[in-house]
């Protein structure tokens, strides 16, 4: 299971906000993935440069949300004649942008199945993609993680809302009786704190193991077999 924290997108936060999840001890102890704007390396490089430089091995910085900028793909260029070039161009930058901050994956929003698939073809560089703010759907496990023609993965999210006793139970749902099960647990930034998480793996238990987003990828990729 990967906690993948919301809300990077809203580059302000970074100057104050997100330094209580950082400075908070707990904070190494087990892996989260972050999501974060990519622009902040240019408006605020300082703010970036701190977290990178404070991260531990178990931070791991996702692009937020949707790529280069705050967009909702379904919507992106359709007033233009060609919203298809529109859409590549953005993604383009997206690419570009995720390449100088080192991050491997994003978080899109508001997107269906065809828009993820959408989006996987223009980035082609991509091994994996973490839709969805907050759980949008899907209850079965195939659904929620599952594999693009291309090869890349989908971990869509698997949770919504916060609190140790509901992200339990939302995870060991929607992982059913799968084994392995790979997940994205979506995480509400504004309604949470690490010791919640700590507790949300504690009453897991064993069986549940916490990961970054690309050890969650890795491990999928090698129970089956590529």
């Amino acid at each position: 299971v990967c906690f993948t924290m919301s809300d990077g997108d809203n580059l302000c936060t970074w100057r104050g906000y997100f330094r209580r999840y950082f400075n908070d001890p707990v904070r190494g102890s087990f892996p989260v993935g972050w999501g974060m704007g990519p622009g902040l390396v240019d408006l605020a490089p300082t703010w970036a440069r701190w977290y990178y430089e404070n991260a531990t091995p178990h931070d791991e910085f996702l692009c937020d949300v949707s790529g280069a900028a705050y967009i909702y793909p379904p919507s992106w260029g359709t007033a233009l004649k060609d919203r298809h070039a529109a859409l590549r161009w953005f993604y383009d930058q997206t690419q570009a942008a995720m390449n100088r901050m080192d991050m491997n994956t994003l978080r899109l929003m508001n997107v269906r199945t065809e828009d993820i698939a959408e989006v996987g073809k223009l980035l082609p560089e991509i091994k994996y993609l973490m839709p969805d703010y907050g759980h949008a759907g899907p209850e079965r496990y195939p659904e929620l993680t599952y594999t693009l023609p291309g090869g890349q993965t989908v971990y869509r999210a698997a949770t919504n809302g916060s609190g140790p006793e509901n992200l339990a139970g939302q995870i060991r749902k929607r992982a059913g009786q799968n084994r392995p099960a790979f997940l994205n647990a979506f995480i509400w930034n504004w309604g949470s704190n690490l010791g919640d998480l700590k507790k949300t793996l504690e009453i897991l238990g064993p069986e549940f193991v916490a990961v970054t987003p690309s050890q969650l990828d890795a491990l999928h990729r090698q129970a089956r077999g590529g």
